[in-house]
């Protein structure tokens, strides 16, 4: 049986252009060119700063990694979970939907709250303390 080589580190992406990725390399050009246009359509006393800082947010957005996950990546899931409904499950089959400010929260006295493993402890408690 021939042996086959398996390729190695396939969770990173190949560089394409010196240390870019692909996605870098595209995300760059676009950025320098949204900076350029910002900076060739504004006077220049306006667009000279704000194409800087264009060029400087959208290459951090590019770069900069936590925990091995780009930024942009970190602020798009953050995004959409403070912007998305909350969905809660609760019994069988039930399915609601409401926002934070909806949700009641009852407390429940002492006695109402019982549960199988409560029974199951005081039980065990018993047994013990009696030796039975």
């Amino acid at each position: 049986m021939p042996t086959v080589t398996l390729p190695q580190f396939t969770e990173r992406e190949a560089k394409i252009a010196g240390p870019l990725t692909f996605k870098q390399f595209i995300s760059l050009i676009i950025i320098a060119g949204i900076s350029g246009f910002v900076y060739l359509s504004l006077p220049r006393s306006f667009s000279l700063p704000l194409a800087i800082v264009i060029l400087i947010g959208g290459s951090a957005l590019i770069f900069i990694q936590i925990e091995k996950e780009p930024l942009y990546s970190i602020l798009l899931k953050r995004f959409t979970f403070f912007f998305s409904s909350k969905t809660f499950f609760w019994g069988k089959g039930k399915l609601k939907t409401s926002l934070p400010s909806e949700v009641e929260i009852k407390k429940l006295k002492k006695d109402e709250i019982k549960t199988k493993r409560e029974s199951r402890l005081k039980s065990l408690i018993v047994k013990l303390e009696t030796k039975k």
